[in-house]
């Protein structure tokens, strides 16, 4: 009886901690999320005003242009944003460098 109650003494601890790891995971994937989202500027307007000066077009075409090459849309509601941010992180998809214009590994 005294190793059954051990035994699961012992699993209940692990279950424990295993769950306390994974709400760790997500609040700081939250956290971050919202620290980025309340950074200033906007990178899809950024981009657009550089393809506008670029490729001479106009600002919402080249707003339409950036949110298609970014893949990136800022008028989505927030909580499918996140919804995106947090599938992506589950995947390992961390977005595509700005930059460098490639895939993050």
């Amino acid at each position: 009886m005294r190793a059954i109650t051990s035994f699961y003494n012992k699993t209940r601890y692990f279950w424990r901690r295993l769950l306390i790891a994974f709400l760790t995971l997500v609040l700081v994937a939250v956290f971050g999320f919202l620290l980025i989202k309340l950074m200033p500027g906007n990178p899809v307007d950024t981009y657009a005003q550089t393809l506008m000066t670029e490729r001479r077009i106009p600002f919402e075409e080249a707003r339409a242009l950036a949110k298609q090459m970014l893949n990136y849309d800022p008028d989505e509601k927030i909580l499918v944003q996140l919804g995106k941010y947090i599938d992506g992180l589950a995947h390992g998809n961390l977005g595509i460098s700005m930059r460098r214009d490639r895939t993050l590994p």
